[in-house]
């Protein structure tokens, strides 16, 4: 299969877009690719690294002696003009700081003098501006410097030199930029993890059962393949032979494992466990979950929240705020500094341009926003963009339906009361036969009771479904009707007969499906859903974030208050249409409330498009609607629960890192202008500047990537 071209973003300003690597036109940075199936070995690398770790071991080599060389008494000797010339020590000096400046330092400037060539201003900028400024002062001291003034001199007639400051302002950025590489590399260490469980070799079998290796790209649906015990499931297909627990951990995090025999689904990126199985391929390339999977991670990560686009607004003039400042620091110092007051003035400029270099309030949100979006895919949750996120970090309700979060969502029928005249047995034939063409979870119970009795079903004629209530359909010339009592009501049809039964089944915790034949009531079938292990935990935990969880199901009030009882929801509505989902979701929203509604976007389309998260719950075997603002592979009120934490902890993060950004900036510059010198007699040299410039970065850095360990 034919690699598509990858398309480069930035990490900062993901609007950015480039069909080579590079670096970002706007801040400086190294792009990625935005697909990492277009270009999986560039995936949370910097193709720079190597490059920028090299120059930074050359450059720290060079600046040793050349800081050796500035300092008098660490030559042996009284002084360094005992032993070395001042005109030799200042051309060793040159030689090694123009190696470290103008070489080692190069990707520096190159970005610096991209961002002036493009007018758009930003950390590098201040880099290089600082280092050339102290750099091109010093070759210009050592050469010429009988054309400095008395301002520029010290009291012994001297002009200094600042070659330690601008290689030091070089070696510390270079540090800076190769450790950040390092630490960029685990911000996408989730979509490294899920493209590594893509095996590398496919066993295809043929038709007449001879098997050989193929490359996964050789592929193609309705392919036959045999996974070994032990393997990853290379693509999406269905089981034709064998059986075997599989490790869906992928589709909902932690251990989670499933039987699988003939006829069952199985995803690509799913491991295999005790026994070999034949599959049939279905899902390949673009198609299949795990490549779905990464391309909505991709689309999360590369488009900008709204956050982030002010944050971006603010960065705009952050760059020329920081140059007038060090104008300003330099003017005043220059007048009002002590001797040499230039050089001095000069010094405190610099500092303040390097203080504030590529800095940690660029990268405050997206690095939080990436590392979530990751985590959050490693746990089958998939966020439609970053602005999904912080939308159900805010939600105080949540609007579900039984059968797709609270119950195992595996119906199945556990009782069937037919009325005289009519066997139980074709009770469930032309019950199962009416709903043969349904994709409702309750039709499918019917059926697979059908065939597990060995019943064989009968045509239908005539199909008119109403949604979420029942269908009516014509089979072997007789009408029938099967649904809640609401339904045939609707139909006129008398079902008095059977509310006895139908209530002892409701107070079991059982779905009463009334069946009618020719308009007339002809029994009750029970269908049965156990409430999954996890749902009472996973109210009570919400309950404790102050999220409040409301069910609304079309069953009918006995059942859902026994549920509602046993789970300790306060809030329930029994035998609601998905129209009055909507309805409810609005008068919730009219209260103040921030809502979330999960479940099928099929069944509840109407109500998440009202409401102000949308979250849809999967089977593990397709990606959730587009339209969606959280998907989850195969999830429950407790996936539910975990999302709303990570989001919640991400937000937080966020919001760490920018008053960590905004604090530093707004304290560090001033220092470097000098603001503590008249009352506590405070400097901050160029060079712990540029020292103070990298760790900033790493701490955001470093904080961003405590999401991946948080506990959910």
């Amino acid at each position: 299969m034919e690699r598509a071209e990858p398309l480069y973003t930035c990490l900062i300003h993901s609007y950015m877009r480039a069909r080579t690597v590079g670096v970002c036109t706007s801040c400086g940075m190294s792009l990625e690719p935005i697909n990492p199936a277009t270009a999986p070995e560039a995936i949370g690398q910097d193709r720079s690294a190597p490059d920028i770790s090299a120059r930074f071991k050359v450059a720290a080599a060079l600046s040793l002696p050349v800081f050796i060389l500035s300092i008098p008494g660490m030559l042996p000797g009284n002084s360094i003009d005992a032993a070395i010339s001042r005109p030799l020590n200042l051309a060793i000096q040159l030689a090694f700081s123009s190696a470290v400046v103008l070489w080692a330092g190069l990707p520096l400037l190159q970005r610096a003098a991209l961002s002036v060539v493009r007018c758009r201003l930003n950390g590098f900028t201040l880099v290089g501006l600082g280092t050339m400024t102290a750099f091109v002062y010093s070759v210009a001291a050592a050469l010429w410097p009988e054309y400095f003034s008395a301002a520029f001199r010290t009291a012994n007639g001297e002009v200094p030199v600042y070659f330690p400051v601008a290689t030091a302002i070089t070696t510390l950025v270079l540090f800076g930029q190769a450790f950040e590489s390092r630490a960029r590399k685990y911000t996408k260490q989730s979509i490294r993890e899920l493209l590594s469980v893509a095996p590398d070799i496919v066993h295809r079998v043929t038709e007449q059962g001879d098997e050989f290796d193929v490359l996964p790209s050789h592929i193609k649906s309705g392919h036959l393949l045999r996974v070994h015990a032990g393997e990853c499931i290379p693509v999406d297909g269905l089981v034709v032979k064998g059986g075997s627990p599989v490790d869906e951990s992928m589709l909902g995090g932690g251990s989670h494992r499933v039987d699988k025999s003939v006829g069952d689904r199985v995803v690509g990126g799913t491991r295999n466990g005790a026994a070999d199985l034949l599959i049939r391929a279905e899902g390949v390339g673009p198609r299949s979950i795990l490549a779905q999977t990464l391309e909505k991670l991709c689309e999360a990560q590369s488009c900008p929240s709204k956050i982030q686009r002010r944050n971006d607004r603010a960065l705009a003039f952050f760059a020329p705020a920081v140059i007038g400042i060090a104008a300003a620091t330099f003017s005043l110092w220059a007048v009002l500094g002590p001797k040499p007051a230039a050089a001095g003035a000069l010094l405190h400029a610099i500092a303040v341009l390097v203080v504030a270099g590529p800095c940690a309030l660029g990268l405050a949100v997206p690095i939080s926003m990436i590392v979530a979006t990751g985590r959050a895919a490693g746990g089958g949750i998939l966020f439609k963009n970053a602005d999904a996120l912080r939308s159900l970090a805010r939600i105080d309700t949540v609007v579900v339906n039984k059968a797709d979060t609270i119950t195992q969502g595996c119906p199945q029928v556990s009782a069937i009361e037919a009325l005289a005249g009519l066997e139980d047995r074709e009770l469930l034939r032309l019950a199962a036969s009416a709903e043969r063409t349904c994709s409702h979870p309750l039709a499918s119970a019917l059926r697979n009771a059908a065939r597990e009795r060995g019943l064989t079903l009968a045509e239908v004629s005539s199909w008119e479904p109403e949604r979420g209530d029942g269908v009516k359909a014509y089979v072997e010339d007789r009408e029938i009707a099967v649904g809640s009592r609401r339904f045939l009501a609707k139909s006129k049809v008398d079902t008095e007969t059977l509310e006895a039964a139908a209530e002892t089944l409701e107070q079991q915790k059982q779905t009463a499906l009334f069946v009618a034949v020719d308009g007339r009531a002809a029994g009750i079938i029970g269908i049965s859903d156990p409430l999954r292990d996890s749902s009472a935990g996973a109210v009570a935990r919400l309950r404790r974030s102050g999220v409040e969880v409301i069910m609304v199901t079309g069953d009918h009030e006995n059942s859902v208050r026994a549920i509602a009882d046993e789970l300790g929801i306060a809030d329930y509505h029994a035998n609601a249409s998905h129209e009055c989902e909507a309805r409810i979701v609005n008068s919730l929203q009219s209260q103040g409330r921030n809502v979330a509604v999960a479940g099928r976007w099929t069944a509840n389309s109407a109500a998440m498009a009202s409401a102000d998260t949308a979250i849809t719950i999967g089977d593990g075997s397709r990606i959730g609607n587009d339209e969606a603002d959280v998907s989850l592979l195969k999830g429950d009120l407790w996936t539910i629960a975990r999302a709303h934490s990570l989001s919640r902890l991400t937000v937080r993060n966020i919001r760490e890192n920018l008053w960590f950004a905004y604090l530093y900036n707004g304290l560090a510059i001033p220092v470097a202008a000098g603001v503590l010198y008249p009352f506590a007699g405070t400097l901050l040299s160029p060079t712990l500047a540029a020292a103070a410039m990298a760790t900033s970065s790493l701490v955001v850095f470093a904080n961003a990537l405590r999401l991946r360990q948080a506990s959910l």
